[in-house]
């Protein structure tokens, strides 16, 4: 497959590729929605912290991304970034976003560890939904600021638990 690679004014449209790693050049500010869109052979990604926005369902379909990070730049995670990422391990979300939006995760089959900072106060709609190894998901905060993250309509698997460890990883108490 031969290699496309879009950005306009420190925007990344379009990404395709046989890629297993890419790394996104430093200077780009956004990722634009769809940018990534079923990039099949991709295994990981390097977002430098210059990213402050990343746009909807940008690597969706990405079936064997395995390792992503979140850059500090960032403050909401949108619509969709990662559905149907199904080789998706684990995820830390952390103390830069304030939100999750809907069906972020949704469909991450392989997602079995995902940590929350107590900086999130809002998950969308179905944001964890059919992520069916998730059985545990750490919070980085008190059960008190846990309940008042506003939470949307199943927002999660079922039987998964959340764990609040407190200020710090110290002092856990499952919900």
């Amino acid at each position: 497959m031969e290699k496309v690679l879009i950005i306009e004014n420190g925007e990344l449209k379009k990404y395709s590729g046989d890629d297993t790693h890419f790394v996104i050049p430093n200077g780009v500010t956004r990722i634009g929605e769809k940018a990534f869109f079923w990039c099949e052979s991709l295994t990981s990604i390097t977002i430098p912290d210059s990213v402050t926005h990343i746009g909807d369902s940008a690597f969706y379909l990405c079936e064997s991304l395995k390792s992503i990070n979140i850059p500090r730049g960032l403050m909401h995670i949108g619509k969709a970034v990662f559905l149907r990422c199904s080789s998706l391990k684990e995820m830390t979300i952390p103390s830069n976003i304030t939100s999750i939006g809907m069906q972020a995760f949704s469909g991450c089959y392989s997602l079995e560890s995902v940590t929350i900072s107590r900086s999130v106060a809002s998950i969308g709609c179905y944001a964890f939904c059919a992520c069916s190894s998730l059985k545990t998901i750490k919070y980085i905060g008190t059960e008190e600021q846990w309940e008042k993250v506003d939470k949307g309509e199943d927002w999660k698997p079922e039987n998964t638990q959340v764990i609040c460890t407190g200020a710090y990883y110290g002092n856990s108490k499952s919900i």
